[in-house]
């Protein structure tokens, strides 16, 4: 299993980085979660469509602090590729190969079967400064449950209101009471919105629940729903999440027996009167 994770990972990162990078407007993606122990830090690999268009960047999030630092920069990327005299070579997927060669794999768990659930709530409109009338993008917050238990909150932008955000849960190697939460969405409105993706730390939980989802490991492509994923809307102001009150059966059967029993009593009494 590890050797096949290992092989989709080198592939990955050698085809994303033979491409030739100029663009505008772009996704930005992640892919290659890995664990590093020694800095206790999730390791990532960043792949930004957008602006220059840099090669991919090697991105790391601190499990203690929640704060992404750069590994192997865009400048370094393509300072790299500079070296290797060909825009098109696979300089910046070696070089990543070998810096998270012996990391672990963070696992896709399922945030439905841990009781994770997800709110967010709309903030303010930002628009354009040039542009009064267009909309530059949306804020909203983002908070995350385990059953009434409030575990954390963090910002989150948009384009539209009525917008999905679809998060993903991975569970740590070593840490059962933290995950890390990939978040996918449009984060803004420039050429009408292009997916981005973000990484939290989640902590706070009791224990994980790793079972079964082995094939949901993330790759260059924007996170899809799936059978571990949430896919979360903006909360609606009045409405109210339905409470099922589970129904105590032995106390319906007295009630129920009790007003038969006086039915018969008041229909037996009418008669002898």
């Amino acid at each position: 299993m590890k050797t096949t994770l290992r092989t989709l990972f080198v592939m990955v990162l050698l085809c994303t980085a033979a491409q030739a990078y100029a663009t505008v407007g772009g996704e930005m993606t992640i892919s290659a979660l890995t664990y590093n122990p020694a800095d206790e830090s999730v390791y990532y690999v960043k792949h930004d469509g957008g602006g220059r268009g840099c090669p991919p960047e090697l991105m790391k999030l601190s499990l203690s602090s929640g704060m992404p630092e750069s590994v192997i920069t865009c400048d370094q990327g393509e300072k790299m590729l500079a070296e290797s005299g060909s825009y098109t070579s696979n300089a910046v997927g070696v070089e990543i190969s070998r810096i998270t060669s012996g990391f672990k794999y963070l696992t896709p768990i399922s945030l439905k079967d841990n009781n994770i659930s997800i709110i967010v709530d709309f903030l303010k409109t930002e628009n354009i400064d040039s542009e009064p009338d267009m909309v530059a993008r949306q804020h909203f917050t983002a908070t995350v449950f385990r059953d009434d238990m409030q575990l954390a909150t963090f910002p989150v932008t948009g384009c539209y209101l009525n917008q999905p955000f679809i998060f993903q849960g991975y569970a740590i190697p070593g840490f059962n009471k933290k995950i890390v939460l990939l978040l996918s969405a449009k984060d803004d409105c420039f050429e009408g919105g292009y997916v981005s993706e973000s990484l939290s730390v989640v902590g706070g939980l009791e224990s994980v629940n790793r079972d079964g989802y082995s094939n949901f490991y993330k790759t260059v492509a924007p996170l899809i729903p799936n059978e571990t994923s949430l896919i979360v809307y903006k909360s609606e102001p009045g409405v109210s999440e339905t409470v099922f009150t589970p129904v105590n059966i032995g106390a319906l059967i007295i009630v129920f027996c009790g007003g038969l029993v006086v039915g018969l009593l008041i229909r037996k009494k009418s008669i002898t009167v």
